[in-house]
C-alpha cells in the first residue's frame, strides 16, 4: 500500500499538470478583431493568419540605420499567430511584411493584460505605455 501512495500522487500531479498547461491560453477569437492604442496605433487581425497596422511602434531590431533607443512608428503589414513569447503570457506573434526594404527581420509578439482577448501591448514595450484594446472581435 505505502508504495502505491507515491505512484498514485505522481499520476495525479500529472493529470492536474496536464490541465494546467492549457489554463491561460488564448485561442484565436482572443485576437481577431480590430486593437485600437491609448497614443494612436491599430492593429487589425484576419482570422486567415494576416493582420494590418497603422502607426504601430516597432523596436530598432525591425528598422534599419536606427538609433537603438527610439522607436519609430510605422504602417505595415504581414502574419500573425496565436503564441506568447517564452516567458510571458499568452498573445501572438507578428511577422511584418517589408516590400519597401525600410523594415528588416522584424518580429513583433504581443501579450495580453489580464483576460486574453481585451487588452495587450507590444512585448518591445514591456508593458510600459501604450496599450491596445479591442474595439471590434471582426476585422473589416
Amino acid at each position: 500500500m505505502t508504495r502505491r501512495l507515491p505512484v498514485a500522487l505522481l499520476g495525479v500531479l500529472l493529470l492536474t499538470a496536464g490541465c494546467q498547461s492549457d489554463a491561460g491560453k488564448a485561442g484565436d477569437d482572443d485576437v481577431v478583431g480590430v486593437w485600437q492604442s491609448n497614443a494612436g496605433g491599430r492593429m487589425e487581425f484576419h482570422a486567415d493568419g494576416t493582420f494590418e497596422a497603422v502607426n504601430i511602434a516597432v523596436n530598432s531590431l525591425c528598422v534599419k540605420s536606427q538609433d537603438p533607443f527610439e522607436e519609430k512608428r510605422t504602417d505595415a503589414t504581414g502574419t500573425w499567430e496565436n503564441e506568447g513569447f517564452s516567458d510571458e503570457g499568452p498573445g501572438s506573434h507578428m511577422v511584418i511584411d517589408s516590400p519597401d526594404g525600410v523594415l528588416h527581420d522584424c518580429e513583433i509578439w504581443t501579450t495580453f493584460v489580464g483576460d486574453p482577448g481585451t487588452e495587450l501591448y507590444l512585448i518591445h514595450q514591456d508593458g510600459e505605455g501604450e496599450r491596445y484594446r479591442r474595439t471590434s472581435k471582426t476585422a473589416p
